[in-house]
C-alpha cells in the first residue's frame, strides 16, 4: 500500500513539473523594414535556455510558466518582455550603438576597440583610370 501512495505521488509531482512549462512560438521583425530579424537572439531570462531565429525571424521555445525572455540583436535595442504562447517582437534600431560601428573588411568593431591607422576613400568620386590602386586613390 505504502508503495502505491508513493507511486501516485511521484506521478502526481511529474505532471505538476511538466504543467509548469509553457511552449512560446513567435516572430521577431525590424521597426524600419518589417523584415524579418535572422540570428536575433531569444532567451530565457537568467538563465542559458535560448534560441537563435531562423531565415524567416521565427523561434519556439520551452520556458517556465511567468518567465521573461529577452530578445537581443547586434544594432538593436534589447527587449525583455513577459512570456506568452504566441509572441511578434518588433525590433527597434539603436541609433547610439550604429554610430559607434566601423567596418573593417570582413569584420565589424566598435570605435572604442579599434586601434592602428584608418584610410577613407569617398565612394562618390571614380577611381581614375591611372591609378588602378585603391589605395593610391584616397
Amino acid at each position: 500500500m505504502k508503495t502505491l501512495v508513493f507511486a501516485l505521488m511521484a506521478l502526481m509531482t511529474s505532471l505538476g513539473i511538466q504543467a509548469q512549462d509553457i511552449e512560446v512560438k513567435g516572430t521577431v521583425t525590424d521597426a524600419v523594414l518589417g523584415e524579418p530579424v535572422m540570428g536575433a537572439a531569444v532567451r530565457e531570462t537568467g538563465t542559458d535556455n535560448g534560441v537563435v531565429t531562423d531565415l524567416d525571424g521565427n523561434f519556439q521555445l520551452k520556458v517556465k510558466k511567468g518567465a521573461t525572455i529577452t530578445i537581443s540583436y547586434i544594432g538593436m535595442v534589447t527587449q525583455t518582455l513577459k512570456a506568452t504562447p504566441v509572441m511578434h517582437i518588433v525590433m527597434q534600431e539603436d541609433e547610439k550603438v550604429m554610430e559607434e560601428v566601423v567596418v573593417v573588411g570582413y569584420q565589424t568593431l566598435r570605435k572604442v576597440d579599434l586601434t592602428g591607422a584608418v584610410g577613407v576613400m569617398n565612394m562618390k568620386n571614380p577611381v581614375s583610370e591611372a591609378s588602378p590602386n585603391m589605395l593610391s586613390s584616397m
